[in-house]
């Protein structure tokens, strides 16, 4: 699934909204290109599913991304949660 991130009203967030099928299961990982042209900064992913705040699954990047026109190459961000290969999909 791909989403483009928007700056929202909050100070360095972005927000990207996109619909998973409940077939696909649980995420495991996020892959990231920076459209950007210059690095950007991660600090977290926060993935909420059904607009529950409770159901959020994050993953703590705390890392820099580089731009896709310096590297072609998307980062990979793991979750938090310990899980079997066999569960997860990227």
């Amino acid at each position: 699934m791909t989403a483009f991130a928007h700056r929202t009203l909050v100070e360095g967030r972005y927000e990207a909204e996109f619909q998973v099928p409940a077939s696909f299961g649980p995420v495991g990982a996020v892959l990231v290109e920076n459209e950007h042209h210059k690095e950007t900064f991660i600090r977290e992913i926060r993935l909420v599913t059904a607009g529950d705040p409770s159901s959020a699954v994050t993953f703590d990047c705390n890392s820099w991304v580089h731009s896709k026109f310096d590297n072609p190459e998307k980062r990979i961000f793991f979750t938090l949660k310990v899980s079997t290969t066999s569960t997860i999909r990227l």
